[in-house]
This record gives structure tokens, sequence and C-alpha cells, in this order.
């Protein structure tokens, strides 16, 4: 990293009550298990790197019934429901720069990865990550007061459409957002962090979906 600048993440997240829907076929409270496990495992993960001097989670806090595992460094940004690309582009009007988005559905993301897209953001004005299908996004970094928030469908495109850069084509831990089962498989095989491999190890899974872990082993 050039100067040593020290990073706000802001990390977007759903409560347990509504977040991954499309796990819901793998049960309800398998589907709130994991959903709180793949935030802790990426608030455990930014913990971990000293270029991030403060992370944010944005999340409706009305919707945990105890604070998120990982989160009791983190500050919280109390998500109002003006939709996401709303709520982060109010967020970073009231924090320093340099400023990164992060979604909370990365179960397999290493501090490694983030300190390796943090050195590529300060390299760039704006910065996209594209999703493991190239198609979306998982996160965003941002050194200028010029924040965008381009979240959705076809974001990856649409956020270099407004200026940012592609950068961690090379992290496929932090290019890998989990929304379906077939996600959650691939996440799998490529290695969980400790929450969400022991979400996996207790929640009551369906024996179909143990059987397709089993096969994606690491």
């Amino acid at each position: 990293m050039n100067s040593g600048d020290d990073w706000t993440v802001v990390v977007a997240a759903r409560s347990p009550a509504t977040a991954k829907s499309r796990l819901s076929v793998l049960g309800d409270t398998a589907r709130r298990q994991l959903a709180e496990a793949f935030v802790a495992d990426v608030l455990d993960c930014l913990a971990a790197v000293a270029a991030i001097r403060q992370v944010m989670l944005l999340t409706d806090v009305n919707g945990w019934s105890r604070c998120p595992r990982g989160g009791e460094s983190a500050g919280l940004l109390h998500d109002q429901r003006r939709g996401l690309n709303t709520e982060l582009a109010c967020a970073a009007a009231l924090l320093p720069r340099p400023v990164a988005f992060m979604h909370a559905d990365l179960p397999c993301l290493r501090p490694a990865e983030v300190e390796q897209v943090l050195r590529e953001g300060d390299d760039v004005r704006a910065g996209v990550v594209p999703d493991h299908a190239s198609t979306g996004s998982t996160a965003t970094t941002f050194r200028s007061e010029d924040v965008f928030a381009r979240f959705g469908a076809g974001s990856h495109q649409r956020h270099r459409a407004s200026g940012a850069v592609t950068i961690g084509t090379s992290l496929p831990g932090l290019r890998l957002d989990v929304d379906a089962p077939d996600d959650l498989a691939r996440a799998h095989s490529l290695g969980l962090g400790r929450h969400t491999q022991r979400a996996l190890e207790e929640a009551p899974l369906p024996r179909w979906f143990r059987k397709k872990l089993a096969a994606t082993s690491p």
C-alpha cells in the first residue's frame, strides 16, 4: 500500500430473519444459522487485516437477537430500508477515505485476499471486484470523495460504466458470494471460515445436501 493509509470497510448484511432466502430450501433454521455465520466469518477476517482502521456493519439492527458474532469491535450503521445503494451512499457521506464496501456473504474470505484487494484499490480512484460469475460485484473501493454504489443485477458492468476499474480478479474467496446451495457447495470445496464450517456441521441440513457436500470436500 502506497502511504500506509488505513481503510474503512462497510459490510452490508441483511438480518438473519430475511437474509439468504434462496438457502431456505435447506430449511429455515439452517438458513438463519448460515446467514449469521457468513457475517461472523467476514467480520473475523476483516479484524485480522492491519490496513483496516475501522469496520462498519450496515444492517437492520432490530433484526438481530444478539450482537453478530465478530461484531463486538465493529461500528453499527442502522439500515433505514431505503435500498442498498442509497444506504451505502449515505454511509459514505459520514466516513473518511479511503473506504470500501463489501458484501457479508463471503464465507471463504481470507485476510490475505483483503490485503491484496486494498493494495489494488490504493492504485485506482474507484475499484470493483466481480463476483464468481463476473456479472455481479462483491466489493468496491474508493479513494476519492466521488463514491457511488451500483449493486444489483449486472452490477459489475454498471460499476465500470460509472468509472470503477476491475480489481481482485485473482481472489477466489472474495469473488465467491453465496446465495444458493450450489454456491455453498462451491464454497465448501474452496474452504470455509470457522463459523460457517461449524454451522454446516451443526445445522439440520437435508440428506441430499449432505451428500452434495461430501462430494465437494476440500
